[in-house]
């Protein structure tokens, strides 16, 4: 029979399996709709803001995001695959606390490499959020204000995410 530790640790790993990346905790839980909600209120007209969206990328890498930003189209509610192909303009990455920054760094390259055109890469403990673009290799980083995204145009209250 297993303990309780046990199962929790099959969990994990089953969920790190498939997602590619550590079992979020309650901060992480917690901004991943803010920043959501946030992006879905100025873009609803001209994208799709969704959440835990496994994404399978041109050069066949499979990633999935804490919040993916995409150019708005129909969505077959019956018949939307496992894997989403459409090319995503901005992906946000909530750092876990067992996620080692070089992680990050990876990600970025292969979403980069693939056409992302942005990637935030947001850490509750610290309380920034680090815009990337492709074309810089120092991130904006904001601690206060508006985070505003230069290359998109979409920004979120400091404030408001961090609450």
């Amino acid at each position: 029979m297993q303990t309780i530790e046990q199962i929790a640790a099959d969990e994990i790993s089953a969920y790190e399996k498939e997602r590619g990346k550590p079992m979020p905790n309650l901060a992480h839980s917690i901004l991943e709709p803010r920043i959501a909600s946030a992006l879905h209120a100025q873009t609803a007209d001209r994208y799709l803001v969704a959440v835990e969206l496994t994404l399978e990328l041109a050069d066949g890498s499979v990633l999935t995001p804490d919040v993916t930003v995409l150019a708005k189209r129909p969505i077959h509610w019956s018949r939307e695959p496992a894997h989403c192909r459409d090319l995503p303009i901005l992906v946000v990455e909530i750092v876990s606390p067992s996620q080692g920054y070089l992680s990050v760094v990876e990600k970025k390259e292969i979403y980069f490499r693939n056409g992302v055109q942005s990637l935030w890469e947001v850490n509750p403990a610290l309380r920034v959020i680090a815009i990337h673009r492709p074309d810089r290799e120092v991130p904006d980083i904001f601690q206060s204000g508006e985070a505003k995204d230069s290359v998109t145009g979409m920004s979120v209250s400091m404030e408001d995410i961090f609450s």
